[in-house]
Parts: C-alpha cells; sequence; structure tokens
C-alpha cells in the first residue's frame, strides 16, 4: 500500500533511529555524452555546463544529509577529475566517488542498492539523480524520516517517473523481493512511477511519497525551472543558469 504523507504527520511520527545512506546517480558533464535533449537546443557545451552546475549545487545543498554520502559516476577514469571538483569546492571529505556498476540504468540503481543495503543491513538508503536541482535537504530528510516506518519512499516526478527513491534494509530477494523495482522496467517514458507503484503493490512493501517534483530535460523545463526560481532561489542557482546561457540567447536575438 502506497501512502502519501502529508509533512504535518511526519512530523507527528516518533522518532527512530534511521541510519541512511544518499547517493547521486550521475555522468561526469562530457559535451554529448549528458542532457542530450537539452544540447539540442542550446548546444551540447551549454548543455553540459548546466549538467555540472545542477551537480556541484546538489553535493552543495545536501552535504549535511545523512550519514554517509556518495557520487556514483560514470564513466569511471573522470572519477579523480571528479573528485578534484569537489575538492575545490570545499566537499572533498564529504563526498565519496565511486563507480557505477556496468548495465542498464535499472542494473546500475539495483547493484549500488543491493550493495548498500547487504553491508548494513539495517540501514536506510536513497538514491537520487542529477536532473532535479530542487531537490534540497528537507525532502531528503523527509524521505529518511519516512523510511523509519516505510519500506519504500518515492518521490514523483511530473514526467511520469521519480526524481528520488528509498529503501529501508534488509535488502530482499526472490520473486517479491527489491530487484522487481529495477528490472524489465521502461526507463525514460511516462509509465515508470505506475510500474514501479504496482510492483511495490505485489511484493506487499508498505510505501510513502513525497510531493512531486519536476526534473530538468529540455529547454521547456529548463525555462519552467528559471520562472520558478525567480521568486525562491536562496542559493543562486538562477544566477548561474543565466550566465551559462546568456551567449546562447545573446545569438537568438541576433537571428
Amino acid at each position: 500500500m502506497t501512502e502519501i504523507v502529508e509533512h504535518s504527520e511526519i512530523l507527528e511520527m516518533e522518532p527512530e533511529f534511521c541510519s541512511a545512506t544518499l547517493g547521486i546517480l550521475t555522468k561526469f558533464w562530457e559535451p554529448g555524452r549528458v542532457k542530450t535533449r537539452l544540447g539540442a537546443s542550446i548546444g551540447m557545451p551549454r548543455a553540459a555546463a548546466i549538467h555540472q552546475l545542477f551537480v556541484s549545487h546538489l553535493c552543495n545543498q545536501l552535504a549535511t544529509c545523512g550519514e554517509c554520502r556518495e557520487i556514483c559516476l560514470d564513466p569511471p577514469e573522470q572519477i579523480s577529475t571528479f573528485q578534484q571538483t569537489l575538492e575545490t569546492l570545499g566537499l572533498g571529505t564529504i563526498w565519496q566517488v565511486t563507480e557505477q556498476h556496468a548495465g542498464s540504468l535499472g542494473s546500475r540503481m539495483q547493484h549500488w542498492f543491493e550493495q548498500k543495503l547487504a553491508d548494513r543491513p539495517d540501514n536506510a538508503a536513497i538514491l537520487i539523480g542529477s536532473d532535479c536541482p530542487t531537490l534540497g535537504t528537507e525532502e531528503i530528510e523527509t524521505a529518511i524520516r519516512l523510511l523509519q516506518h516505510h519500506q519504500i519512499v518515492l518521490a514523483p516526478a511530473i514526467d511520469g517517473g521519480y526524481t528520488l527513491i528509498g529503501l529501508r534494509g534488509p535488502w530482499r530477494s526472490g520473486e517479491k523481493g527489491h530487484e522487481r523495482l529495477f528490472q524489465q522496467i521502461p526507463w525514460s517514458t511516462e509509465s515508470v512511477l505506475e510500474i514501479t507503484r504496482e510492483r511495490i503493490r505485489e511484493a506487499g512493501l508498505a510505501s510513502a511519497e513525497l510531493p512531486t517534483m519536476d526534473d530538468v530535460d529540455n529547454r521547456k523545463d529548463l525555462d519552467h525551472l528559471r520562472r520558478q526560481l525567480i521568486s525562491n532561489d536562496p542559493h543562486g542557482l538562477l544566477d548561474g543558469i543565466n550566465r551559462i546561457l546568456a551567449d546562447c540567447e545573446t545569438e537568438a536575438t541576433n537571428e
């Protein structure tokens, strides 16, 4: 059964200790390998710069979330460069950078969760991507609190996927195990969330959901984010986006 939990209800929950690992599954900011749908309208170098901005922003904003924090990076040959970037940001000791498992998106996610929950069966693990830069400490801390009382937590995305998934250990294998959440899922389609909900129901797992959030895949999504940030941007994300887009918009005006 999936429960949509109001913020006031979360605050009323009795506190329990719940150790949690936070992971960001992402790619290195190489033009042409990240945000290609966005790059089709603003150019691949600018799209890669937007991706780097989002990743750096999330690393900064979530630096205090969870007991452990990990960047799960692809490709592995860029791990040292990414680590240097974290050092520059003053986050070198806060985030560990590890290599993504090979295979499909589902295989990579499953491997990460299985490893985290097998190492520490009483732990909780939360995995996000880098397409939703407005994910903040409140959402992560809420997810951790929900995992004290639920086995799974999701943050739905407006496009039919999800921006966050959290599991509470121990890892379950078998016909109704956790791997069903990651196998034979049509990733990058509007069916991801509903199929995941169905798998959760079939497995008989107790789940909860955070409010639906936007992620950024294309220029329309990015412009929507910019409009949102006009009235609420305490960390300067909008300024960073606008600096990257400035020459792009100048070119469009001159055409």
